[in-house]
């Protein structure tokens, strides 16, 4: 998801809510991605990498098990 669209305030508001329905959810990293629209490359957001993506999910779960109204 590029800049653009990761601060539509539509965007913000349905990840506030997932978080207080207690979805864990992983924050986009700063990235150089190619951009379709000016077809170059360019600090946007990207995925985090597969081995951080699994710490903060472990991370997320020990949050829940620390207070039960999350689940």
């Amino acid at each position: 998801m590029n800049d653009l669209m990761w601060n539509k305030t539509v965007v913000s508001r349905n990840i506030e809510q997932l978080r207080k329905d207690g979805h864990i959810v992983i924050e986009p990293v700063e990235i150089m991605a190619f951009e379709i629209a000016t077809g170059t490359r360019k600090p946007n957001r990207g995925l985090i990498t597969p081995d951080k993506a699994l710490l903060a999910i472990e991370k997320g779960f020990k949050e829940r098990t620390k207070h039960p109204s999350l689940t």
